[in-house]
């Protein structure tokens, strides 16, 4: 079976015998491992169209579980964030962040659409990068029903002295039950930081083109997040961390 579809390149492993092997997140079909020859001693195009930071269109054959490419055409290469080294690792985390939270061969149109906003505003983004990456884990983690619960205790259900955050428990915990729990993985918050979280959460995406962070709240934020998703998603430490590493530090 042909597929047809418009898909974002979110790694590239490159193989023995000149095979390149490719996540790609499909618009139609989601995320699929493709293998492909296109790239090595071709047209600088073709190369283009098989690279991270890429949004292309794209000619799959199916077969029993197994993916081939056989066209692949750029529709936008936003290779303006490989000129950034700060933009380079922010995109660089969300891509294989991403990679990590979909699932494969689940159609996931809606965060499709998160991921090339992100790619189309980051291309364009002067500073504070931290706030754009921080946009997109609320917004990925809201459309899979992952987000936190941050409107009351996740324990006794009050939305008074919600003054700490519970890792294992995925929420905030008021000062009541916080002193019934003996455990090392909760965390003191501050009203305004859980404020800024539900104000990402509702805020459309778009609009983050010239919202900007102080970068201690950023800090915060991430760290909390970071720590959520390793206890609930299986999301510890990536490979891009040490790429992205300068825009969580104060």
């Amino acid at each position: 079976m042909l597929l047809h579809t418009e898909a974002v390149v979110l790694k590239r492993t490159r193989a023995a015998g000149g095979v390149n092997m490719l996540t790609l997140f499909t618009k139609k079909y989601g995320k699929i491992s493709v293998s492909s020859k296109l790239g090595f001693g071709g047209k600088r195009r073709s190369e283009l169209a098989i690279s991270p930071f890429t949004l292309g269109d794209y000619k799959i054959f199916s077969n029993r579980g197994y993916y081939n490419l056989d066209t692949a055409d750029v529709v936008k290469s936003y290779y303006a964030i490989g000129e950034d080294i700060k933009k380079y690792g922010a995109a660089s985390l969300v891509l294989e962040m991403t990679g990590k939270m979909i699932a494969e061969e689940q159609p996931m149109p809606d965060i499709f659409t998160l991921l090339k906003t992100f790619l189309e505003l980051m291309e364009v983004r002067q500073k504070s990068q931290e706030t754009l990456v921080l946009a997109y884990e609320i917004k990925i983690l809201t459309k899979l029903g992952y987000l936190p619960q941050l409107d009351a205790c996740v324990s006794c259900g009050s939305v008074n002295n919600l003054n700490f955050f519970s890792i294992d428990k995925g929420g905030l915990l008021c000062s009541d039950c916080r002193q019934n729990q003996v455990n090392s993985l909760i965390y003191g918050v501050e009203f305004d930081i859980i404020g800024v979280v539900k104000y990402f959460e509702k805020t459309p995406f778009r609009r983050f083109k010239d919202i900007a962070l102080k970068r201690d709240d950023a800090v915060k934020i991430q760290r909390l997040l970071r720590e959520y998703m390793a206890y609930h998603m299986d999301i510890g430490e990536l490979m891009s961390d040490s790429l992205s590493a300068g825009l969580f530090s104060n």
